[in-house]
């Protein structure tokens, strides 16, 4: 089999042929007259209409070397955009052919099967979904715009589609055989949450935990129904990954709050072994679930997020504490700002942002949002955590020193400042999920991805569905891409949920009802 069957057996060309017309013949031939799926279209065709256009308007021998021109302009942006393997060509006929020039395209075979392998993979420009979405729909607009124009297009595009169908046939059923296998894991990461970490949850306290397990569990049930709604929606792809945004969403906002639950719980562990005689365990628990529940509950609110994102809003890691909170905290203890910074941003917590990130110029206008007592015992956890990443030392007294030195200033600046407990914004949680998780899941990159086809730009909806075989060929790879980051991400909230209860539960009580719930997670 020749390299070109091989391309009109492998790919899909579309039922018309482009014809010469009548008056330019003399001239110019149109020699490649086939038009395949997938190929630069948004190039070849205009350069065809162009064509036809200047001969029309002056028929004379010396427009040739206009075409000439146009042609080479035209391959130049073809290369620019990365594709190599696709070439216009005008070529000179021997004496006795009719016309004097042909106009053809050149297919390199094995350069096209690498194109579609890095398309497929995103192996292409830097793997912007986006760009390969725009490639798609240039190529189908050029491409429609022709079979719209013939008089019998309806027939047309009914065959078109039918071709494309059945080339795509196995990529639709690779999907449903991932989605079928997804739905499984996520039915037992639904069991875990359910049956298992619900059961180790200490009763009438650590309502925090509670809470958050709960909405873990909303999440994977809202993923388990999008799952098997997919099914139905392998035909327009861009709505899937409009829906796939959505959860992305939803799960760093999980993730953080799970984050910021496990961090707190580690903190308060090591804060009692410092301070255990001082302290009585379960109050210190009870209390700080308050002060971290009256967070979690404000962040179930769009009023209170559409209140904080005039005067508290974290649009990334930096904003976790107030500009002027910060220099104050590092004139009072003689230490850079930007030393300051990282440690908090390395300790984002419940308690971080319940006690210091909430110290704002300006009060938010939230009927029942006051700034409330808060122990001196409460204050020294997050100067416990400053200290400690200040020193950078394991000094048990001078740890405390600096502790209590600190805790003195943050009293006097809870006094001074409003309170206005800060909302954070999808880019927040999308650079801390990647700064936290390890290794770094690319999430933003992702996300941007799929920001592309909520936006009404024409190339990010679908126009007609099967006019494109890479259309439906990349989306195995972008179901496996996003579901190995889904599970990822849940696998963490899982153990840090687990690992946060059974602190707990060692700091209230001698039995260990977590063993069974970590058995059955690392049997998943």
């Amino acid at each position: 089999m020749t390299k070109l069957n091989k391309l009109y057996d492998e790919w899909v060309w579309v039922p018309i042929s482009l014809r010469t017309p009548p008056g330019i013949s003399r001239f110019l031939h149109i020699g490649s007259r086939s038009i395949f799926v997938d190929f630069p279209n948004h190039y070849y065709l205009p350069f065809i209409e162009n064509v036809i256009r200047l001969f029309r308007q002056n028929p004379r021998k010396e427009i040739v070397d206009t075409v000439k021109k146009d042609a080479k302009m035209h391959n130049e942006n073809i290369a620019e955009e990365g594709i190599d393997w696709f070439k216009i060509i005008i070529r000179k006929n021997p004496s006795w052919c009719k016309s004097a020039y042909t106009i053809m395209y050149r297919v390199n075979y094995e350069k096209f099967r690498k194109f579609v392998d890095n398309f497929v993979t995103g192996s292409i420009w830097n793997g912007s979904l986006a760009r390969r979405y725009e490639y798609i729909y240039r190529s189908k607009s050029a491409l429609f715009s022709e079979i719209i124009a013939m008089t019998d297009a309806l027939t047309i595009l009914s065959k078109l589609k039918r071709n494309v169908k059945h080339k795509v046939l196995n990529d639709i059923t690779q999907v449903l055989k991932l989605l079928i296998y997804y739905d499984a894991k996520l039915d037992t990461i639904s069991y875990i949450l359910l049956n298992n970490i619900g059961k180790m949850l200490p009763s009438n306290t650590f309502f925090l935990g509670h809470r958050i397990a709960e909405r873990a569990y909303f999440l994977v049930e809202e993923l388990k129904a999008l799952t098997n709604r997919l099914q139905t929606m392998i035909e327009t792809p861009p709505l899937i990954f409009r829906e796939l945004r959505k959860i992305l969403e939803a799960l760093s906002f999980i993730y953080l709050k799970a984050t910021m639950l496990y961090k707190d719980i580690s903190v308060l562990n090591e804060f009692l072994s410092l301070y255990g005689e001082q302290v009585d365990a379960r109050n210190l628990i009870d209390t700080y679930d308050l002060i971290a529940l009256n967070g979690l509950i404000l962040w179930d609110s769009k009023k209170y997020f559409d209140e904080a994102r005039k005067a508290a809003y974290m649009k990334s890691l930096g904003d976790v504490i107030d500009k002027s909170v910060l220099k104050e905290l590092s004139d009072s203890i003689s230490m850079s700002k930007t030393k300051i910074l990282k440690v908090i941003e390395d300790n984002i917590c419940w308690l971080n942002l319940s006690l210091l990130g909430a110290l704002r110029p300006k009060k938010l206008r939230i009927k029942g949002l006051e700034k409330y007592e808060v122990s001196d015992i409460m204050l020294l956890i997050p100067s416990f955590i400053l200290a400690k990443g200040i020193l950078e030392v394991n000094n048990t007294k001078k740890i405390k020193d600096t502790t209590e030195k600190i805790s003195s200033i943050l009293r006097e600046l809870f006094e001074k400042y409003k309170y206005a407990y800060p909302a954070p914004s999808i880019a927040f949680m999308l650079q801390f999920v990647e700064k936290t998780t390890k290794p770094n899941v690319r999430l933003r990159e992702l996300y941007s991805d799929y920001s592309f086809f909520v936006h009404p730009y024409p190339s990010s909806m679908q126009l007609s569905p099967y006019i494109s075989i890479l259309e439906y060929r990349i989306l195995p790879h972008e179901i496996e891409r996003f579901y190995e980051i889904v599970f990822k991400i849940l696998d963490v909230i899982i153990k840090e949920l687990i690992s946060s209860i059974k602190m707990v539960n060692s700091l209230l009580f001698t039995n260990e009802p977590y063993r069974k719930a970590e058995t059955l997670f690392q049997k998943y």
